[in-house]
């Protein structure tokens, strides 16, 4: 399997455009319509914190698939997508004249278009069950733990829980989830384990113990893909995110 994008690869930033691309287009056109910053408009050339956005960023760079990005504000979505599809859902991609709404529907839109390209990063069979349950039990723990706006909730143990069956599966199978090169089941769990480990640090005081080597490993290594960095977002910003959307103070007791 390929290794995909070298880590120490150097990147400019992305690129943006608050212009949709005009009608008409081939396929191979592609424009990523990523979640913009609450109040940033729409279309914004401002870039959110949304793990589901960086994944497809992530999953089409390393492709090495030119594509261009339009930032959409879900509290003022525009008339044109919404008349595309009426419960547009964000990212979205537009190729050519197509229109794929949702992560995981514009993944399976790019293996399917772009089999070459796609091959190194297909999840083998085998281990989709697997990985699906680990990420499955990491989101809803963070979840369940950020509702319960406690330090103290009981949750905290189930959340850890769901880190140590990563650990393990990472020890077996790693460095990276499915082996030693990066699939797209990196580029979904590395954005989404980043905004849980940054946001619990700084809102529950949990910081990830260092006896999770595994997970720490895998996270020096995904973080620090030129893929990853290019689309991040600071801190601050993944973190306010999430208190707003649970209605939290920057401080929680």
């Amino acid at each position: 399997m390929a290794t995909g994008m070298a880590a120490e690869t150097q990147m400019g930033p992305p690129t943006t455009t608050a212009v949709p691309l005009g009608t008409g287009l081939e396929a191979g056109s592609l424009q990523v319509f990523g979640l913009a910053p609450p109040g940033a408009g729409s279309p914004s050339l401002e870039l959110g914190a949304c793990p589901h956005s960086q994944r497809v960023y992530m999953a089409l760079e390393e492709r090495g698939l030119p594509f261009v990005i339009t930032g959409i504000d879900e509290q003022s979505m525009p008339s044109w997508l919404t008349e595309i599809n009426k419960n547009a859902e964000i990212p979205a991609l537009r190729d050519g004249d197509e229109y794929v709404f949702g992560a995981d529907d514009i993944l399976s839109h790019v293996n399917d278009r772009y089999p070459e390209q796609s091959s190194a990063f297909l999840v083998p069979e085998a281990q989709l069950q697997q990985i699906e349950t680990i990420t499955s039990a990491l989101v809803e723990t963070f979840m369940k733990w950020m509702e319960s706006k406690s330090k103290d909730s009981p949750v905290r143990t189930e959340y850890e829980d769901a880190v140590v069956e990563l650990n393990k599966h990472l020890e077996k199978n790693g460095p990276y989830l499915c082996g030693t090169s990066p699939t797209d089941a990196d580029f979904k769990v590395a954005p989404l384990l980043h905004h849980a480990r940054v946001t619990l640090l700084n809102v529950m005081d949990f910081e990830l113990p260092k006896k999770y080597a595994a997970v720490h490993k895998y996270i020096a290594l995904m973080e620090g893909r030129a893929s990853f960095q290019k689309y991040n977002q600071p801190d601050e910003l993944i973190v306010s995110s999430w208190q707003r959307k649970f209605g939290m103070q920057a401080q929680t007791a």
